[in-house]
């Protein structure tokens, strides 16, 4: 007689949608009633456009915002929970806002790297948050380097220098976003900056969010400026290193696209706030 193959049942999504938590119960009781091998694989808003993005080229239709992978084959939320019902599982459990929002503190809150939020305001009316994880493991000089223009609660001492209030001063479509140092007669700065070093090449310019220093003027001249990526840029490769990616805010990066006329803004666009996401 054939071998009847035991169902492999794995959700992936993004960990603030409540789908995604819906059809996580869903598995739990598939699991616990009728002992299918399951798993459930939340993800930061990035983590799944990268996830996502890799799934389209298997299937052309992915759900947006959670896919379950039966033995295989990708099912959408409905097609799932037809599935269970076959199996006689079914969930009415409510999955509320704040449980919702618990789960995507207490991902950010395993994090062993610093994260940061970034405030994003254009025309002094805000356009939402950044989170930023910073590459503190595997770039410790490049990572607190950038945490020394990030305000710190903890300390009374005003910075002659920080992000906050730094302008967003280019666009490069479906390249990166830029933001550049001040000049010179705009701070109190002196004429020869602090540069860092390249630290590393290790992490590459491989997809939306990443995080770099633009040099000043050549290798080893990283100061203040940096950029954000908006698609993946090989050319940047082992000329700018990268420090941190963004973990949620891609609407953000979508207004300050649509904003854009060629490569400005037609208004001031700024870090309105930012600092140092503490545990919660």
């Amino acid at each position: 007689m054939p071998v009847t193959q035991q169902p492999v049942v794995t959700l992936t999504g993004h960990v603030l949608s409540p789908t995604f938590h819906q059809l996580s119960h869903l598995i739990r009781q598939l699991h616990a009633q009728c002992r299918f091998s399951t798993s459930v694989v939340p993800l930061l808003e990035f983590d799944w456009i990268e996830y996502r993005r890799k799934l389209c080229d298997r299937s052309p239709k992915v759900p947006r915002e959670c896919v379950v992978d039966l033995n295989g084959q990708l099912l959408d939320d409905k097609a799932f929970i037809e599935f269970c019902k076959g199996h006689n599982v079914n969930s009415d459990q409510e999955v509320t806002e704040t449980y919702v929002e618990n789960q995507w503190k207490g991902m950010l809150n395993a994090s062993k790297n610093p994260i940061v939020y970034i405030d994003i305001t254009y025309t002094n009316s805000s356009l939402d948050r950044l989170y930023v994880e910073l590459f503190a493991d595997t770039c410790p000089l490049s990572a607190a380097h950038f945490l020394s223009f990030v305000p710190r609660q903890s300390t009374n001492s005003a910075q002659e220098l920080s992000y906050t209030n730094a302008q967003f001063t280019r666009i490069v479509p479906n390249g990166w976003v830029e933001l550049l140092r001040p000049r010179k007669e705009d701070t109190k700065e002196d004429d020869s900056p602090p540069y860092i070093a390249d630290e590393n090449f290790i992490h590459a310019h491989s997809h939306r969010g990443v995080l770099s220093f633009i040099p000043s003027s050549g290798p080893h001249t990283n100061f203040f400026s940096f950029l954000i990526t908006l698609d993946e840029v090989s050319a940047l490769d082992k000329r700018c290193v990268v420090f941190g990616r963004v973990l949620q805010g891609d609407a953000v990066l979508r207004k300050m696209e649509k904003e854009s006329s060629g490569q400005r803004w037609r208004e001031p666009l700024k870090i309105g706030a930012c600092g140092i996401w503490e545990t919660q």
